[in-house]
């Protein structure tokens, strides 16, 4: 018999967002996928993007080669989130804040119950069809957050399809100068290269305010847990997580306000390949990284 079709998260961002032509994607035209935006909220640790050997081989690069960014010979870990500090919302690529205010409220609860002041970027709930305004406005909220001193958090309000547009307005000089906590996956795998490769920052590869963080009844623990450890740097290995989920309920109608979603035991790692190495962390969705890797301003 053949397995019941899977329900995840691009129902809920092509349930409300324009077919668009094929040319007015950005992505080799060679893909016919549309993207994805991870409602699952599966149970998950939070991963550095660390400093691969591409990056590492180019460092000596001269300006015109990088962008004209100058780029610092070591990568900078941000400092930990302090508490009364403000974790800034910015939507890189999916204009779904204004699409789903009862998400912003209870992602917004749940990081004020951490402790932490929440601020949606002005141009995060703006709404042009696939994307929160234009690749300059997007890029506006994530330069700002980054220039501003209150600010220790830049997090992603969800995935999509379009962060790429924002590579050309990003001031990595000022990013560089104002290490801070970028957070996100998805789409957000282009911000997270692009900062590490032209700003030398170490980012987050985790939680997102409007998927993981705005779970209902409550952010799953192993979530929240790694989260914060991540922040900290309060972890020396990963631990699995003992339960997970993917399934959809849709935000549209608040299902997702009408009862948890449904668990399932996990079994612990899957070994792909055994052996053991030993190296930098680098990773992302790799399904974002084949569009744009032809053609990449990364």
């Amino acid at each position: 018999m053949r397995a019941p079709p899977r329900r995840d998260g691009r129902h809920v961002l092509r349930a409300h967002l324009p077919r668009l032509p094929r040319r007015d994607h950005v992505r080799p035209e060679a893909f016919d996928r549309r993207g994805s935006v991870a409602d699952r909220a599966n149970p998950r640790g939070l991963h550095h993007i660390g400093d691969p050997v591409v990056v590492a081989e180019g460092i000596d690069r001269t300006r015109e080669q990088t962008g004209g960014v100058n780029q610092p010979s070591e990568l900078v870990l941000p400092s930990a989130p302090e508490p009364g500090s403000t974790i800034a919302i910015v939507s890189p690529s999916a204009p779904l804040v204004a699409a789903f205010p009862h998400r912003v409220e209870r992602g917004t609860a749940y990081l004020e119950g951490l402790g932490y002041e929440v601020r949606i970027m002005p141009n995060a709930g703006l709404s042009t069809g696939w994307t929160a305004g234009s690749g300059q406005e997007r890029a506006a909220d994530i330069n700002a957050a980054f220039d501003d001193p209150d600010v220790s958090v830049v997090m992603a309000a969800i995935g999509g399809t379009h962060s790429a547009q924002l590579l050309p307005y990003l001031d990595f000089e000022l990013i560089a100068a104002n290490p801070k906590v970028f957070q996100g996956f998805s789409d957000n795998t282009m911000l997270h290269w692009a900062f590490l490769a032209r700003a030398r920052l170490q980012t987050f590869h985790g939680p997102m305010f409007l998927s993981e963080l705005a779970e209902y009844p409550e952010v799953l623990p192993y979530t929240g847990e790694w989260m914060m450890r991540a922040w900290s740097c309060e972890w020396k290995t990963f631990e699995p997580a003992t339960e997970w989920t993917d399934e959809f309920l849709d935000w549209a109608e608040k299902r997702d306000l009408e009862r948890p979603r449904r668990k399932e035991a996990a079994t612990g790692w899957r070994c792909i390949r055994p052996g053991v190495a030993e190296g930098p962390l680098l990773g992302g969705c790799l399904e974002s990284l084949a569009w744009h890797l032809r053609k990449s301003e990364i």
